[in-house]
């Protein structure tokens, strides 16, 4: 099932704090605090918050965000 805000653009916006997503339908921050894994695949991100998990396309994504996120991983 696929939620209201699929296929629509978003602003993300990586920082010391967390991942914070604007969009005409969501805003919302998650914060590297609740994350306890990131798992990489060939197209994004699978953030692991407890029993929750949040997917982040890399698609449109910096070099320079692609790194930040990475180094987040470990």
């Amino acid at each position: 099932m696929m939620s209201k805000a699929a296929n629509n653009t978003a602003n993300i916006t990586l920082n010391d704090q967390g991942i914070n997503t604007l969009s005409k339908f969501v805003s919302h921050t998650i914060l590297w605090t609740e994350v306890y894994r990131i798992t990489e695949s060939d197209n994004g991100f699978l953030i692991h918050l407890g029993k929750q998990q949040n997917y982040l396309s890399k698609r449109g994504l910096s070099d320079e965000a692609l790194s930040f996120i990475r180094n987040k991983m470990h």
